[in-house]
């Protein structure tokens, strides 16, 4: 058989099963290279993973001050008129001008 009736042919690609290299060789070391590959890319979705669970945490910490100061404040715009109520409650019913306390719930109204 002479070079040109060789399966190949002439000037083509030997691919890798090239003539002077072990094809179990070739095999391995794609193999390593792919798990190397395959290692990077699940170290890198770990990372994305801890990423989004660590924006998740924050989000949620974020939403309870939120409405942690939310409520402050409406307890805060809620204390005088708790004290007008008390203020009203201590008074003695004997001595209560009607004009007086209708002026009183007309200030806690507003």
């Amino acid at each position: 058989m002479s070079d040109n009736d060789s399966p190949r042919g002439s000037g083509e690609d030997p691919g890798p099963f090239s003539a002077d290299g072990n094809p179990v060789d070739v095999l391995e070391s794609d193999l390593r290279k792919l798990q190397s590959e395959r290692d990077t890319l699940f170290e890198q979705l770990a990372r994305v993973q801890a990423d989004f669970r660590n924006a998740q945490k924050r989000l949620e910490a974020d939403n309870q001050l939120a409405i942690q100061f939310a409520n402050s404040k409406l307890i805060t715009s809620l204390l005088p008129v708790i004290d007008y109520f008390e203020r009203a409650l201590t008074a003695d019913p004997c001595n209560v001008d009607v004009n007086m306390m209708l002026k009183g719930h007309q200030i806690i109204n507003y």
